[in-house]
């Protein structure tokens, strides 16, 4: 018998090691104390910001049924402290995203007013309006390239709830918002709506979107068709259709490498630009969110799902934790990841999930601060690539770029013709970049 049972264990071991993914012991720890509000109902959303500011999205309500809204604490250190950024309002935040340079886009939902986009430029502390829709429905996915250029989904609400028709298991058509150059545009979208809808905008022409069809159960989770545009959203070709399986989420690391995921587990993936794809499936659990990073892939999904590529071609690591249904994950430059419950709890890694070079911050000086008549930008260390600054209005609009060797360090920048005012400076080299508020006097 002990001959059995030992035999039996070395056979689950072999199992262990030769299944795919790799497993791999990851470690995970609890994050708290970003539900700063007198009562929280859950954890809604977060982000990770381009400076490594966290922003989570806690849900509250009052003692009546008008009162409700939601909260955006912020942290500096990995989660080990929180503060409130902005005030709490009565209105709903749905969706919040850190972009590149300090960037950060917010849905807002209300029910009075509709819904509202909102970009902020230093990394979450104020917010300006970018698109608004009026009346029923709500933004559901959004991604910028600069405060100029940028793409957006909106979708209807409920048909059974607005129309009174519970037997209605269909969808009205959503429509895609082109934002370019400051100038709005509606692009209807025939037979296809976003409830679950994602987007993502690979560079200033290519952009894919995952949605379904108007006759679909929306009851279902997830989509059936992958579409992508050339021109920046004037016309849209599906390159993937799958009635079958409910595509969940994407990442595409260039207009040609990405991959789908999906509710069971499998993975699309394409290297020339949804031509043609292959499968794998790593997990029969749903893949809720993909995200890449410095040439990796992460996904987290279903029953503690989280999983690792170090390379488009490398095989999938396991790097699963307890058994809850994860919906985010974001990583911030020193490849710390940090991931989100359905149920709004926050977790974080102890320790690099990757040991590939990564993005990093540079702290420029730059004085005076409030200035007058000019601006200096001073690198702290020696730089060895050339330079792209920018400065912008509060309200995104540009008003100066240009681009400096690096030996032109310290550099001198006339502002005696700006008005006075707040504005927001960025710069970026490659993998390097910097951000900041600069004040502007009489």
């Amino acid at each position: 018998m002990k001959t059995l049972k030992f035999a039996w264990c070395l056979f689950i071991i072999f199992l262990l090691i030769n299944l795919k993914p790799n497993v791999v012991v990851a470690q995970w720890q609890a994050v708290y104390g970003y539900q700063l509000t007198y009562h929280p109902i859950t954890g809604n959303t977060f982000t990770v910001t381009s400076t490594d500011k966290i922003l989570a999205v806690t849900d509250w309500d009052g003692y009546s049924p008008h009162d409700y809204g939601s909260v955006i604490a912020a942290s500096t250190n990995n989660g080990e402290s929180w503060y409130v950024e902005g005030s709490q309002t009565a209105k709903s935040v749905n969706f919040i995203n850190g972009q590149k340079n300090g960037l950060v886009m917010r849905h807002i939902w209300d029910p009075t007013n509709g819904s509202f986009i909102h970009v902020s430029l230093d990394d979450g502390a104020s917010y300006g309006d970018w698109l608004s829709a009026t009346g029923d429905g709500s933004f559901v996915a959004s991604e910028m390239i600069d405060t100029l250029t940028g793409l957006a989904l909106h979708t209807y609400n409920n048909p059974a709830k607005t129309l009174n028709q519970p037997d209605r298991f269909d969808w009205p058509p959503g429509y895609i918002i082109r934002y370019i150059n400051g100038v709005e545009e509606e692009i209807p979208a025939f037979g296809v709506q976003f409830r679950f809808g994602s987007l993502k905008i690979v560079n200033d022409t290519t952009a894919y979107l995952l949605c379904k069809s108007t006759s679909s159960n929306y009851l279902l989770e997830g989509n059936d068709f992958l579409l992508k545009t050339t021109d920046f959203g004037i016309s849209w070709d599906t390159i993937l259709h799958n009635n079958e399986t409910r595509l969940k989420h994407m990442a595409f690391a260039s207009p040609d490498e990405g991959m789908v995921g999906s509710n069971n587990g499998v993975f699309y993936y394409t290297t020339d630009g949804g031509q043609t794809f292959s499968t794998d499936t790593a997990d029969y659990r749903s893949i809720n969110h993909i995200i890449t990073k410095n040439g990796s892939y992460y996904a987290v999904g279903n029953s503690g799902l989280i999983l690792k590529k170090e390379t488009f071609d490398s095989p999938w690591i396991d790097l699963s934790y307890l058994s809850s249904n994860y919906e985010k994950i974001c990583l911030n430059s020193e490849m710390v990841a940090f991931i989100m419950s359905d149920f709004g709890q926050l977790y974080k890694s102890t320790e690099p999930v990757s040991t590939k070079q990564f993005e990093s911050k540079l702290k420029m000086h730059v004085y005076p601060n409030p200035a007058k008549d000019y601006i200096i930008f001073e690198a702290p260390v020696p730089l060895n690539q050339q330079f792209t600054l920018k400065l912008f209005e509060i309200n995104g609009k540009m008003i100066y770029e240009n681009v400096f060797k690096a030996e032109a360090f310290p550099v001198r920048i006339n502002i005696s013709d700006f008005s006075p005012g707040l504005y927001i400076y960025s710069g970026s080299s490659g993998k390097v970049f910097f951000s900041g508020k600069l004040s502007i006097k009489n």
